[in-house]
Formats: structure tokens, sequence, C-alpha cells
């Protein structure tokens, strides 16, 4: 369902499109009676010209106006805290073998995403890290120091990218944005 600024916006474009086809016809009909009339009649059905371009122009700017107005930021809606797994690392740390998982708990704050990573590693351990070199989510590489999570998949991403992602309120927004595996942290994993 449309809002109501949305729908009043799109009853009056259909209105005014409606009148622009309206005044075209009109325009047509003059131009056929102005041919078959004798010249000096035609000075009385000049009027008939004048009203179908004034609905063009009145119709137009009306058409204009509405279309002109910008739209509205609407913010993003977040979940303001959720609890993820994955191991925290700089890039040039990841190693081959296993990494172990932190229970991460995401905060939005002031409209950004801040995290804790807890000291204890969780029972289970991500699988061996995929050698990607740039970050899904960003699309940006990444350098030898930059943070990265490394997801229960083996997946790796920016801890900035994948902290925002766990906030949205998508229903993915807990599974893995490459391969959809969950990195929701559960009790079980203590």
């Amino acid at each position: 369902m449309l809002p109501s600024d949305a729908l009043l916006r799109s009853k009056i474009r259909c209105l005014g499109f409606g009148l622009i086809v309206a005044s075209l016809v009109m325009t047509g009909l003059f131009v056929t009676v102005m041919a078959m009339t004798p010249w000096e009649y035609r000075r009385r059905y000049s009027a008939l010209f004048i009203i179908p371009l004034g609905c063009t122009v009145v119709v137009g700017t009306i058409a204009l106006v509405f279309d002109r107005q910008p739209a509205q930021q609407v913010e993003p809606a977040r979940i303001r805290e959720r609890k993820c797994l994955w191991a925290s690392q700089t890039f040039e740390g990841i190693d081959a073998d296993r990494p172990e998982l932190h229970c991460v708990c995401v905060k939005c704050v002031e409209d950004s995403a801040e995290w804790v990573v807890s000291k204890q590693p969780s029972k289970s351990r991500a699988s061996c890290a995929h050698c990607a070199t740039t970050c899904s989510c960003c699309l940006e590489d990444f350098v030898p120091d930059s943070h990265v999570a490394i997801l229960p998949c083996g997946h790796v991403f920016h801890e900035e990218c994948i902290a925002t992602w766990s906030l949205s309120l998508s229903a993915s927004s807990c599974l893995c944005p490459t391969c959809r595996v969950s990195y929701g942290w559960t009790e079980e994993e203590v």
C-alpha cells in the first residue's frame, strides 16, 4: 500500500497525464477545424486553441512541482544489540589452521556499530580461513593490518563490515553474506 503522500502524487500525475492527452486531442481538433474554416471566422475559433494550451501549461507546472520535491531520507532501521561468533585477527595473522571463535557482542551506538570480543573462546572453531583478499561486504582489498572477522564457515570480512551487517533487520543478518551459514551465538557455544 502506498503512503498517502505518494498516493496523492500518483493521482495528480494520472490526472496530469489525462489532461495533457485531452489537451493534445483538443489541439488536433482545433487544427482540423481551423483548416476547414473560412479565413474571416478563424479569429473566433482561436479561443479553442488557448484553452488546451493553458491546461497543458498548468498541468505541466503541477507535475513539475510535485516531481521536484526531495524524497525524505529514511534512516535504516537497525537491531540495537546482537551476539555473534567469529575469530578476530589482523589479516596478516590469518594462518591455515582453524582459529578460535569468540562470542562478540555487537551494539548500535549513535548509528554506528561497536563490538566487544569476549576473552573466553567458545568450544567450536572456525573452518580453515578462505584465502580471500577482498571483503565481499565493502569490496575493498584487505591490507596486512586490517582487523578481520573469520566466521565459523571460514569466510573473512572486515570486522566493521560484518558488525554492521549483523545489526541490519534483514532475515539473513546473522548469516554469512557469502554462504548463508549462521554465525549467531548460542548458549551451547560456551
